[in-house]
């Protein structure tokens, strides 16, 4: 006995789609695929607790999986493209910032002082700041992102503006041999009026942490730690750059 196979005819994916948008699932569907029937969106589940930075992970690792070309996108995942940029910028306005300063800073004590030397030794207690404040942000498990590389952008300033006190206050009193004489006048007169400044800004701004927003709290918390950083390695660091820049030579250097 012989059993004849029927043929099967091919299938058109375009009229199963006709079908199935003129069907009463047709609204549904069009959630989910284009008119054009060449796209589709794939919806998936994450965990609850899951953070904005994971979640779009997880969206970029299930659209790796496809056969097909397929993004990773949404709402969540939108956001933390933008967050991402805007820390990338930061990253980069900083690095930026500090080379600037780097710069301006020889450039100016080799006008003024006629020792560019000098802004290299201005720049010691910057980068110490920087590093305690990112230092201290992984210890309290805050995140760096872009609201927090902001700050550090404005750490800098304040670093850049207490060690220069220190430090120009020490070259008016150093005359070549009393060392010790103008640390003890530099950290004692200019040391005073820095730790007024530092108390009265750092509690200012710090009353920021006291916030019901969490953005601003984290504003404040990052601004109190690094001006009372950027005081501290002013008075401490400043001096022993200043050390080494006089046994190095002093003035004799360019």
């Amino acid at each position: 006995m012989t059993r004849r196979l029927r043929r099967l005819e091919p299938l058109d994916p375009e009229a199963i789609h006709d079908r199935l948008f003129a069907s009463q699932y047709g609204p549904a569907a069009s959630s989910y695929l284009t008119d054009d029937y060449r796209s589709a969106r794939v919806v998936y589940d994450i965990e609850s607790d899951a953070s904005q930075a994971e979640a779009a992970g997880a969206a970029r690792d299930l659209a790796a999986r496809y056969r097909l070309p397929a993004v990773g996108t949404g709402q969540t995942v939108v956001f933390q493209e933008v967050a991402d940029s805007i820390l990338a910028s930061a990253v980069s306005s900083l690095a930026t910032a500090l080379a600037g300063a780097a710069v301006f800073l020889i450039v100016i004590y080799r006008l003024l002082e006629d020792s560019g030397s000098l802004g290299i030794v201005n720049l010691v207690p910057i980068l110490v700041t920087l590093a305690l404040v990112l230092g201290t942000m992984r210890l309290i498990d805050m995140p760096f992102n872009a609201m927090t590389a902001t700050v550090l952008s404005i750490a800098l300033g304040l670093g850049t503006d207490y060690s220069a006190h220190m430090t120009h206050r020490f070259v008016d009193e150093f005359d070549g041999t009393n060392r010790e004489g103008a640390l003890e006048a530099t950290v004692m007169g200019t040391g005073g009026a820095l730790t007024g400044s530092m108390l009265t800004t750092a509690s200012g701004i710090g009353v920021l942490v006291l916030s019901i927003t969490p953005i601003l709290g984290q504003f404040g918390t990052i601004m109190a730690i690094s001006i009372v950083y950027s005081y501290l390695t002013a008075m401490l660091v400043t001096p022993s750059a200043v050390v080494v820049w006089v046994r190095l030579g002093g003035f004799s250097l360019p």
